[in-house]
């Protein structure tokens, strides 16, 4: 009762009833909802989630039309007593996942809780990782097209980045007008994307071997 008042909620409480009811009155000035900087697109939806939570799961519920999105609100056991939302998909995720996932947030205990990628030391504990199973995104449409994939979207108060898990190393190189074309133009987008990665990351190495050992194989205008 006394975290409910202290986050700005009204509490009904009637006489001779052990309980009380709970209503969100809360009216904070917070940022509009707009276009992610980071996350440009050339078709589809330009929204992108705000500060709040309550914004960003209406939003994330705007997607869906049924009773197939779930989302579980919880209280981070920090000293901000940060809220956040666990949101899946109950037609494709996998319970014992949901159960896992669910169970891994109750018992995460993070000094602060400022963004949804301050759940990733506890829901991938291994320190010796290159690149975490996880991705973040600012786009409800992107967040609802992963639940339908059966993955989880963690959403926290205060902040705007979504955090999708599990994620795959090739999901970076995908973007959302990727599903707004076609299949073979979408691949072969992936495909140019794939090799302007590795070009960038080893056409520098090649040309300092070839600058510093083999300068003759090199015109003077690129030394």
């Amino acid at each position: 009762l006394i975290r409910r008042l202290t986050a700005g909620m009204a509490v009904l409480l009637l006489d001779g009833c052990a309980k009380g009811i709970a209503f969100s009155v809360q009216s904070l000035n917070a940022r509009s909802v707009d276009e992610p900087a980071g996350e440009g697109n050339l078709r589809g939806s330009r929204e992108g989630f705000a500060d709040l939570l309550r914004v960003n799961t209406s939003l994330l519920r705007r997607c869906f039309r049924n009773d197939a999105l779930v989302i579980e609100i919880g209280q981070a056991d920090c000293e901000m007593k940060t809220e956040y939302a666990l949101c899946y998909c109950r037609d494709t995720a996998n319970p014992k996942a949901v159960q896992k996932v669910r169970q891994t947030l109750q018992r995460a205990r993070p000094q602060l809780l400022l963004d949804s990628s301050y759940f990733v030391p506890w829901l991938f504990p291994c320190k010796i990782r290159t690149f975490a199973p996880v991705r973040y995104t600012e786009r409800p449409i992107v967040a609802a097209a992963k639940l339908r994939e059966g993955k989880f979207v963690i959403l926290v108060n205060g902040s705007p980045s979504a955090l999708i898990l599990p994620a795959l190393f090739c999901e970076n190189f995908e973007c959302l007008d990727d599903y707004a074309g076609t299949a073979y133009f979408a691949s072969f987008l992936r495909v140019l994307k794939y090799i302007s990665f590795y070009l960038s990351i080893f056409l520098p190495g090649v040309f300092v071997c070839w600058a510093v050992y083999l300068p003759e194989l090199l015109p003077p205008q690129l030394l």
